[in-house]
């Protein structure tokens, strides 16, 4: 299941700034992976410096045309060319990671255990949108604004449509909860376009590969050998002992298996409580 497929590896270049840098403009690049049709669905984020997003923007880039890949990249097309491309993203992520320029954070959701009615309208789509809202209130907010202007960039779609114009909700709330000063702890939530956006193709082939392993893919009948071993090789990059709890190698690689307030899979809950859910 861990075998590698053969790729070439990227060597970033040493003066690349690290995250650690202070008083710079931080961007966060957010996605979902597996809402419907899995046990667990996933949304994750990547924290990367403005001022290198164009140098990574250009090697990704610079990889599909190596492979002569002229669409977006996506999880669910990993056999493309036997996944030796999605195989090239992985290892730049995970590289970037390694060097302090990219953070990644990931929480798994366990969506049976979720009343989607609870949502509104929009109840799956809105229970995801509640994770990204959650995502960046404690990942990008809560990990950043004391040093860095956070500006969010979810990839667009039903469950983030309604992000931006809770901007302002997530400044006050960062107010309360961490003492950030309500005009400088969020310049901007901005829908983006993954086919236009390379930071999210780079995002979404780690996330799929990631949730596919957190759902066991591999163990199906009908797994796929390619993706079987781009979410072992995925999950290897990561050091984590095990993706079924929570792991932090400090803010730099991030996991969180999400617990609901309200489990509809157990007992049930009082208004009280789902009344305190609803964000």
């Amino acid at each position: 299941m861990h075998t590698c497929l053969k790729s070439p590896r990227f060597t970033w270049p040493l003066e690349t700034t690290a995250i650690s840098d202070p008083k710079l403009d931080l961007c966060y690049y957010c996605d979902e992976s597996s809402q419907n049709g899995e046990r667990f669905m996933a949304v994750a984020g990547i924290a990367v410096l403005r001022k290198v997003v164009p140098k990574i923007s250009a090697e990704v880039t610079r990889l599909k045309a190596l492979h002569g890949k002229k669409g977006e990249v996506k999880w669910k097309k990993a056999g493309y060319r036997n996944g030796v491309l999605h195989q090239a993203l992985i290892d730049l992520l995970f590289d970037l990671i390694d060097r302090n320029v990219i953070n990644l954070h990931i929480n798994f959701v366990e969506m049976r255990r979720y009343d989607h009615k609870l949502s509104g309208e929009q109840r799956t789509e809105g229970t995801v949108g509640r994770q990204l809202y959650n995502l960046i209130l404690h990942r990008a907010i809560k990990m950043y604004h004391d040093r860095y202007s956070v500006s969010v960039y979810p990839d667009d779609g039903g469950c983030s449509k309604k992000l931006p114009s809770l901007a302002p909700h997530l400044r006050i709330k960062a107010q309360r909860l961490f003492k950030a000063d309500p005009r400088t702890v969020l310049a901007t939530i901005q829908q983006r376009n993954s086919s236009r956006e390379p930071m999210l193709e780079l995002l979404d082939v780690t996330l799929g590969a990631l949730t596919s392993y957190r759902n066991a893919r591999y163990a199906a009948g009908d797994a796929s050998a390619t993706k079987t071993q781009l979410a072992g090789h995925a999950f290897s990059r990561t050091r984590w002992n095990s993706i079924e709890g929570n792991v932090s190698r400090g803010r730099e690689c991030v996991l969180w298996n999400v617990e609901p307030s309200i489990d509809i899979a157990a007992e049930g809950a009082s208004p009280a409580k789902i009344r305190t859910a609803r964000i």
